[in-house]
């Protein structure tokens, strides 16, 4: 893989700072748990240090991914069930009544997944963090408002965070900040996380701020209360490291044995379970973009690109602060961002330059490792495209493939497309895994090539089921000609987009003299343009550029 260049994440983070967004950001690249790079601009408070990866912020909403570590653990250790009733636990939240009489209970699962009906409560709950039990239990006494029918649909809520933080107190008869200080931020090392300023090195807390008239003015610290699980954490840069870490681990094909929390858990926090829709604005973070889909798992965003495949990580605003993590899952690259001011958008230039860094090492959206019963098939077809022989033919796949299309039929149709394309060279390229049990490749010839995509049964041991064969075969000079007079003409609005836009030899369908179909890449995206012609009057009757479809560019082993 590429070696990061830091220049212009450093750039997107000095700007944030120029723009008057935030007096001080910190901020942090990660690579699989380790912090790589690190820098700051502004100051912490008036009169304050440069910022720096021990630089103490408020975390805000970041906290909820430690909530539902916590009501996982406890899951974990047979304490509790994230589908019994809520009131098995908070037996005063009998008092909730429910929006209709089909409403289903209110559960763990409900308000770890942002999906209780409950209706969006910022700025109002972060203005409740001291509020003690019993100001809690008189809250809920009263009842609360819903939105939406339980489990119906997506909506942030603060206040669904808050209940599930009164259940780890509830049931462990240890208070919930407590809680979670022994069981993850001792044990992981996170010294310099905690839930009250009094606990921490007064020389490295940096000061919220909110501007008032031109100017910023600090603001004081709330203390910790029955609202903190929402919200209530201090952090740094490298403790934030240690945490994402350990997250993106759980991933890892070799297991880890020093989280508190199981590799398996961890991972299902990270999976997307309520579908945010476009129209809801996630507090404190970019609305969904074009080919991008957002789902809220167990306190994290599972955030789905069409390009990158799978981010995770969480967004936090608070008075005085805002905050953004992510790290995406294949590669292992992540990204913090700190900053001392009120809801400042830490999301928009978190995400803005963890983008840059995936687009500069150009990752992939995922690794797969194939089954060797896959490696295997392949092996095995290839021979049978030197020479055929029915038997291992009848061997290598399952009984659809016969009825699908005769083995016959298929030897001949074998046979024709290595003619077509001028004979086979015996090498192969495009090697591409979208799943364990899937593999495509190109096997090369003199003239063009065939593209083979195989698929296995779920049987032991696995049989081929599918054997897609597409000839290719590259354009004749001609074709090639207008190909490249055309493309500078189609391209334009891609390359407004996306541009430079410029053509490679790579080539995805074909027949030599009248259609052509080739890959272009821009400075972040795949592109197939396709030429087609009259081939006796060499009339253009289709000259296009496209988005290339993910499957066929970015699912690579």
């Amino acid at each position: 893989m590429k070696q990061p260049d830091f220049s212009l994440i450093d750039s997107i983070f000095q700007k944030f700072v120029e723009d008057e967004i935030a007096p001080g950001v910190s901020y942090g690249v990660t690579l699989r748990g380790e912090l790589i790079h690190a820098g700051g601009f502004g100051i912490t408070h008036d009169g304050g240090e440069l910022p720096h990866s021990r630089s103490i912020f408020r975390i805000a909403s970041m906290t909820k991914s430690f909530a539902a570590a916590a009501i996982l653990l406890l899951r974990d250790e047979g304490v509790l069930d994230l589908d019994e009733p809520i009131t098995t636990y908070l037996p005063e939240m009998s008092e909730v009544k429910l929006p209709s009489v089909d409403s289903p209970e209110l559960t763990l699962r409900l308000l770890l997944t942002m999906s209780p009906g409950f209706p969006t409560d910022d700025p109002w709950a972060d203005r409740q963090e001291a509020m003690t039990p019993e100001e809690l239990g008189a809250l809920i006494g009263g009842g609360f408002s819903f939105a939406h029918i339980p489990g119906t649909r997506f909506e942030y809520s603060n206040l669904a965070y808050v209940l599930a933080g009164r259940v780890v107190s509830r049931v462990t008869g240890i208070y919930f900040t407590d809680f979670v200080r022994t069981r993850f931020l001792d044990p992981l090392g996170m010294k310099n996380t905690r839930f009250s300023d009094n606990e921490l090195d007064s020389s490295l807390l940096t000061r919220g701020h909110k501007k008032v008239d031109g100017s910023w003015l600090p603001l004081e610290f709330s203390q910790p209360g029955e609202f903190s699980a929402l919200g209530g954490l201090f952090s740094t840069v490298e403790d934030l490291a240690i945490w994402i870490g350990g997250m993106g681990s759980a991933f890892d094909p070799h297991p880890d044995t020093n989280h508190p929390l199981s590799r398996t858990s961890r991972r299902e926090m990270q999976q997307g379970y309520r579908i945010i829709p476009p129209s809801s604005r996630l507090p404190f973070s970019d609305p969904a973009s074009d080919g991008e889909t957002l789902a809220y798992g167990f306190g994290l965003v599972n955030e789905s690109d069409v390009r990158f495949g799978v981010t995770a990580g969480h967004s936090g605003g608070y008075p005085g602060y805002g905050s953004h993590m992510r790290w995406h899952l294949s590669s292992g690259y992540g990204v913090i961002a700190l900053a001392n001011a009120t809801y400042a958008w830490a999301s928009r230039v978190g995400k803005e330059s963890h983008l840059a860094l995936l687009r500069q090492l150009d990752v992939r959206s995922h690794h797969v490792a194939s089954w060797p019963a896959t490696n295997s098939a392949h092996t095995s077809i290839r021979k049978l495209f030197g020479t055929w022989n029915e038997a291992d033919a009848k061997s290598l796949f399952s009984n659809n493939v016969d009825l699908d299309q005769p083995l016959e039929k298929r030897k001949e149709s074998i046979a024709h497309g290595i003619t077509s394309i001028g004979g086979l060279k015996g090498s192969v390229d495009s090697i591409r895994t979208p799943s364990a049990s899937q593999l495509s490749w190109n096997e090369i010839g003199q003239e063009g090539h065939l593209n083979i995509f195989i698929q296995l049964t779920p049987e032991n041991p696995p049989l081929v089921q599918t054997m897609n064969i597409t000839t290719v075969q590259y354009p004749k000079e001609n074709l090639r000609l207008i190909v490249q007079s055309q493309f500078v003409i189609a391209s334009s609005t891609a390359s407004a987009l996306d541009g430079p836009l410029a053509l490679t030899n790579e080539y995805v369908r074909g027949d030599g003299t009248s259609h052509v179909t080739q890959v272009a890449r821009g400075v972040r995206g795949t592109w197939h343009y396709t030429v087609r012609i009259n081939p006796v009057t060499e009339e253009v009757l289709e000259s296009s550029v496209i988005l290339a479809p993910t499957n066929e560019t970015f699912f690579i082993n």
